[in-house]
């Protein structure tokens, strides 16, 4: 099958691995694929068809969408959001293809009651959320919510694999190798920089009762400045160590370093699938350690965050840090949800079901 995958900017993100993902496990499957983005970070695109499958093109937006589209002769489009919604419901309505959409997060964009939006989703043959959180948001305000699929975010397990305990040398990074260590992957942007900012502030107090920590800081945004400062301030200061490592492409050389990861989403997830604990972080604050009790409300939809006291967060973070069986319990529990709900091959399987009706 021959498909048409527009989207936005593509730099680095959680919708930016979820395409990687997808579109390497459709071209395994014979599939042919033509990503149209607005833009394509180099390093970025490298990890698009890493075995140089001639059933992979790419095209750079023109001001001309059908030209991009027209001569790789589709036969399903599937767009992402923003302006790429728009731009697939116009290749899609003039070549006369099928048009699916898929929506990443807590909005109804190209998809709502708006005259442009009520034509996309009348055209559109399938509506799809990531989530059950994204499904309640764009089902409430859609004029066609019969149209709409639950298709979670896949993980890929070849990829991102169980890590042995204390996986690649700490000291390369100036951390202490014997020191627990929390990494933290996040956007340092849209609110998510405010737990980080927290987490910065209470680290020394938390250093001293562990006797010793590090903490790796991976992500980029607008507030990279900031978390920047503050980590200048505080590194070396009492029993701890800081490595701010910025934007990354390869998140799994600094997930092997870590005993307990602070993430949400994808970012959580992939952790989860390297069998590391994760204790979910996001703008709303934090959900603690992420098991099989609290999983559904936190990964499905999103919920479960709540702001902590400084105190609440030593006390949770001490308490998970220094028992090791905790850890690896929680890392256990973690790779198997990412087993039954998250494998790549499950979510790429449901696709090609909506690609072929």
């Amino acid at each position: 099958m021959r498909i048409a995958i527009i989207a936005d900017r593509l730099v680095l993100g959680g919708l930016e691995t979820h395409l990687i993902s997808v579109i390497n496990e459709l071209l395994k499957r014979g599939h042919q694929v033509l990503l149209n983005a607005a833009y394509i970070n180099p390093k970025l695109l490298a990890q698009f068809n890493p075995t140089n499958s001639p059933a992979f093109q790419y095209q750079l937006w023109t001001e001309d969408p059908v030209f991009d589209v027209q001569r790789f002769d589709p036969e399903v489009i599937h767009a992402h959001p923003f302006t790429a919604i728009f731009r697939g419901f116009n290749v899609a309505q003039t070549l006369g293809k099928p048009l699916v959409v898929t929506i990443h997060g807590f909005y109804d964009f190209g998809v709502d009651r708006s005259p442009l939006g009520n034509q996309v989703s009348e055209f559109a043959k399938a509506i799809i959320a990531v989530d059950d959180g994204v499904a309640e948001v764009v089902s409430g305000s859609t004029a066609h919510p019969e149209k709409l699929k639950v298709i979670y975010n896949g993980i890929d397990l070849e990829q991102f694999t169980p890590l042995a305990a204390n996986q690649g040398n700490r000291a390369d990074y100036g951390l202490i190798p014997h020191w627990k260590t929390i990494v933290v992957v996040s956007r340092l942007a849209d609110g998510k920089d405010g737990p980080i900012v927290q987490l910065l502030q209470v680290a020394v107090k938390l250093a001293k009762v562990l006797k010793g920590l590090n903490v790796v800081i991976v992500g980029d945004g607008d507030k990279r400045d900031l978390i920047q400062t503050q980590v200048n301030n505080l590194n070396s200061l009492g029993d701890l160590k800081i490595f701010f490592a910025g934007a990354c492409e390869r998140v799994i050389e600094f997930l092997g370093l870590a005993d307990l990861v602070l993430a949400c989403d994808r970012a959580a997830l992939e952790a989860m699938a390297c069998e590391r604990a994760v204790f979910g972080m996001n703008a709303a604050g934090f959900a603690g350690a992420i098991t099989n009790s609290n999983y559904q409300p936190v990964l499905f939809y999103r919920r479960g965050y709540r702001k902590y006291t400084d105190g609440q967060l030593i006390q949770e973070l001490q308490s998970l840090l220094q028992h090791h069986n905790q850890l690896r319990t929680l890392a256990l529990m973690g790779h198997s949800i990412v087993l039954r709900h998250f494998n790549i091959v499950d979510t790429v399987n449901r696709l090609e079901t909506v690609y072929q009706q």
